[in-house]
């Protein structure tokens, strides 16, 4: 019975990467010359213009390596790491065949208050060192004769919600922050339990659902691990991976092991977490005393909508950035209940949408023509008056645009490629550089916000948390007006001599109003789940801003005076009950303790002599892939090895089979380092065709050679999408060559 489950486990992973297509993200341009630092427990491979970035990714690795191993029991066996540095699509990823970890170096302007390295180091680690553990037992057994691939694929067998959720409890353990103190992303799940009559079913948090919208399994997933930490301990979570590890073959051994270990099903659990968080957070849920704002009305008949970035015009009108599950990013013009569609966004971050009485500015991500590693954030200028939008500068890495009341200048994030930070101001109309203000190196910027027509807000994200700091624009000269926290700070929005921003110390987001003279600090709405994007109204007291709700943002209004809100003295910081239950259970926290910063030595790492990087492979048969998913594919004798070089751009295989008596030799190679792609396959071995005017026929003489054929194509990937337009043109050469005898 084992026997024929491998077998079929088999088929299964080569009809799963069919034509040996391994994950890959993407290439960067042949142009970026690489180091690389080596450790017993890894190789970090990262550009040769962020070693400082690199040193200190490595430190932390170094450090953390024990730590996030201990729950798990599990020290994992070394691993390559890329780092890339010229995308601004901020994310990471670990992927087996070939077994690395990839991760972009930029941070996103909108996160929790840890170096985004460390928030990387932390959370993707520890996938490693979940999947790495499975490599026991049958899976052992399975790697020794299909290399990293059939590794990877018992993957499968642990639930994304288990990865992810895993995944976010170690980030939010072994720190002060993490994504389970982040109001911004708790929101999701605490709208859903608290405002819904009826729960999400687990097959729609796990799946989707085109029905409403669902919290992902990154949500869903940190609760249901970190309730179960709290219920059971770490111990359960490594049997179960243990289990799954030397057991697949009983089909369902994460569910079976989960159930012994804990007494419940993977749906039991899930009802037992959201249970206990519905009963949490209606007890903590605060008694409002505060005016209650004002709806703004919409109609937009999807279930789940989001208006954000709300701003009011002087007719009365409201713009907002409306989103939905059915409907692209659409900026809006909200009037006495009726939507117009007024401009429709390209490819949206999320950072910031900001408004003048004539202009709109957000950021939009432009891709590379051709490296998929590669990309821009651009700001897109859109005047209300001609209907028409613009884009500030091509190929840049702008984020979070401010315009000031006036709408003559734009304030924004600017970030190079070597990790320098600097806030630069623009003339609207001439779209030409009027200032920029270089930043600390090691320091993150984000929000910017005018204060007045010299003096600009912006967070400062450090070891020591999130501040919020003032540069005079004519001096550069800064100062502190809020002290670092490790609380969320975020969209700030400056009016005369106030500073509206998104703060989240009491457990929910909320919008916040600080006097940069007196240093005044007070909350000004009080919503249970939470308030964002704050927007002052220049000709009236109201305050426009984004209630989250289980349909989504909507926007509100409330009228404010000098002397409204809540004093901070007298707003206790929430409690995060599982939050501090896991962190507990670790041995360190990393943003209360001082990491050692190292000083490795790298090497200069080149690609020529990296190009290949057998990962897997497949013995004692062969299938020939290019027959799937033809019910008749045959298997043959066969062994084919599998290869992908760290860096992604050079992908190959050989394979040696035995059919009909004959031997067949099958090389290919794909190599995607310059610019053109070249990809070359060849066959050799069998019986060559004879080709007649009337049929192909059997029999063939002595003296004709075995079959041999030969293709290669030099194709060039192009991507023009720009703004809304997604557009790919792949222009190709292709040859070949078939030694057919013509009778």
């Amino acid at each position: 019975m084992k026997i024929r489950f491998f077998i079929i486990a088999c088929l299964f992973l080569f009809l799963s990467l069919s034509h040996g297509q391994f994950y890959s993200t993407g290439t960067a341009p042949y142009s970026v010359k690489y180091r690389a630092i080596k450790t017993d427990k890894f190789r970090l491979i990262f550009p040769e213009d962020i070693d400082s970035l690199a040193q200190r990714f490595a430190s932390s690795l170094d450090y953390l390596y024990p730590h996030t191993s201990k729950t798990l029991r599990h020290e994992p066996s070394k691993i390559d790491i890329v780092m890339h540095h010229q995308s601004v699509l901020s994310n990471a990823y670990v992927v087996w065949a070939p077994k690395r970890m990839e991760l972009v170096a930029v941070p996103p302007q909108k996160t929790y208050a840890h170096n985004w390295l460390e928030q990387l180091a932390l959370h993707e680690y520890r996938h490693v060192v979940q999947v790495d553990k499975l490599n026991q037992g049958f899976t052992k057994g399975l790697s020794a004769i299909t290399g990293q691939m059939g590794h990877g694929a018992m993957m499968s067998f642990l639930p994304l919600w288990f990865l992810e959720g895993d995944a976010v409890v170690t980030e939010t353990a072994f720190t002060r922050t993490g994504r389970g103190r982040d109001p911004y992303f708790i929101q999701q799940v605490k709208a859903a339990e608290m405002q819904r009559s009826q729960r999400f079913k687990y097959d729609e948090f796990y799946l989707g659902t085109y029905k409403d919208f669902a919290p992902s399994h990154y949500h869903y997933g940190y609760y249901m691990v970190a309730w179960s930490r709290m219920k059971f301990g770490t111990e359960p979570w490594e049997k179960v991976i243990r289990h799954t590890g030397r057991r697949p073959f009983v089909l369902a051994p994460f569910y079976f092991k989960l159930k012994d270990e804990t007494g419940l099903s993977k749906v039991g659990l899930y009802n037992a977490t959201t249970d206990y968080l519905r009963e949490q957070w209606m007890h903590e849920a605060p008694k409002k005393s505060e005016k209650p704002a004002t709806t703004i009305t919409t109609h937009f008949g999807s279930n789940y909508s989001s208006y954000r970035f709300p701003f009011q015009q002087p007719d009365g009108s409201v713009y907002a950035l409306r989103t939905s599950i059915d409907d692209v990013a659409r900026l809006v013009n909200i009037k006495n209940g009726k939507e117009e569609n007024v401009h429709t966004l390209g490819y949206f971050q999320g950072s910031k949408v900001s408004h003048s009485e004539r202009y709109a500015a957000w950021e939009e991500i432009h891709y590379d023509l051709r490296w998929e590693q590669r990309s821009y954030s651009v700001i897109r200028i859109f005047d209300k008056q001609s209907g028409k939008s613009s884009t500030l500068k091509n190929k840049t890495m702008h984020f979070a645009p401010d315009l000031n009341a006036q709408g003559d200048r734009i304030c924004l994030v600017s970030y190079n490629d070597i990790n320098n930070y600097s806030i630069e101001v623009y003339n609207v109309q001439t779209k030409q550089l009027v200032q920029r203000l270089k930043m600390n190196q090691t320091e993150q910027v984000s929000f910017p916000t005018w204060l007045d027509d010299n003096r600009i807000a912006f967070v400062m994200h450090s070891n020591q948390g999130k501040s919020i700091q003032e540069v005079t624009v004519s001096t550069g000269a800064i100062r502190e007006l809020l002290k670092p926290g490790f609380e969320n700070i975020s969209y700030l929005e400056g009016y005369g001599e106030w500073l509206y921003f998104t703060f989240s110390i009491e457990g929910a987001e909320n919008i916040y109003r600080l006097n940069t003279t007196s240093f005044e600090l007070k909350r000004i709405s009080n919503e249970t789940i939470g308030g964002s994007f704050a927007a002052p109204s220049a000709n009236t007291n109201m305050l426009l801003y984004s209630e989250y709700t289980a349909r989504g943002y909507q926007p509100r209004a409330v009228k404010v005076e000098n002397s409204a809100g809540t004093s901070i003295d007298s707003i206790q910081p929430h409690t995060y009950h599982l939050a501090e239950t896991v962190t507990k259970q670790e041995p360190v926290n990393i943003q209360d303790s001082l990491i050692p910063q190292k000083n490795y030595p790298s090497r200069p790492y080149r690609k020529g002599m990296h190009l290949f990087n057998i990962h897997s492979w497949l013995v004692p048969f062969y299938m020939n892939l290019d027959e799937l998913p033809d019910e008749q594919v045959q298997l043959y004798p066969g062994i084919t090895l599998l290869s992908q070089s760290s860096l992604s751009n050079v992908t190959s295989s050989i394979s040696y089979y035995y059919k009909d008596n004959q031997h067949h030799f099958k090389p290919s190679l794909s190599m995607r380092l310059f610019y053109p792609v070249l990809t070359l396959d060849y066959l050799y071995g069998g019986v060559s065709p004879i080709i007649t005017s009337n049929a192909t026929v059997s029999e063939k003489p002595a003296a004709i050679m075995n079959y041999s054929e030969f293709r290669t194509t030099l194709s060039i990937p192009l991507n023009f999408s720009t703004s809304r337009y997604p557009l790919n043109v792949v222009p190709a050469l292709r040859y070949r060559y078939r030694n057919y005898y013509i009778a």
